[in-house]
């Protein structure tokens, strides 16, 4: 009986954690996405190198964090709508 109380608050702590990652993974995904769409919208000439510079620094960034979200989520559908909720609700408070 211990044994499954135990089993059952690790697993409870897992979600809890997978859910938490999930969340903060979103979040710096849409603070890329928002920095990226202020860079965009504030550049006086998009063929800047500055400008080009910042937008490549971005976009790696989201590559790295896009492969670590398809390798910890790929299988937890749970965890993927958790981040796909909160990446919505954090990109539409860009400003």
């Amino acid at each position: 009986m211990k044994l499954f109380v135990y089993t059952i608050a690790a697993a409870s702590m897992f979600v809890a954690c997978t859910n938490s990652d999930a969340k903060q993974d979103a979040q710096k995904m849409a603070e890329l996405f928002c920095k990226q769409n202020t860079i965009v919208t504030q550049a006086k000439d998009l063929t800047d190198s500055l400008v080009l510079k910042q937008l490549e620094e971005i976009e790696e960034e989201a590559n790295k964090i896009n492969k670590e979200i398809e390798s910890k989520y790929s299988k937890d559908t749970k965890a993927m709508e958790t981040f796909a909720k909160t990446y919505q609700e954090y990109i539409l408070q860009c400003k």
